[in-house]
């Protein structure tokens, strides 16, 4: 576990904005730091095989994670 408090990121995802409210509240508490990543619908990367976990990831490097993550594939064209 890290042991740097305010350091490490901590993803949260939630519909309703007070109950996520109370989430970062909660995540401050533990010593992390929140970074909001969208609704329950966005979460995905939260979840086993996500590009979330099982990771430990910085503010900024959290939010890049996901950044890259939301970019479209590439589209490759067939040499004719």
């Amino acid at each position: 576990m890290p042991t740097q408090p305010g350091f490490w990121a901590m993803a949260v995802a939630g519909d309703d904005p007070e109950a996520t409210a109370i989430v970062h509240a909660l995540v401050r508490a533990t010593g992390f730091v929140p970074v909001h990543i969208g609704t329950l619908a966005e979460s995905a990367p939260l979840d086993p095989g996500g590009v979330l976990f099982p990771h430990m990831f910085t503010p900024a490097d959290l939010t890049a994670q996901i950044s890259a993550s939301a970019a479209p594939a590439p589209v490759r064209v067939q040499p004719s």
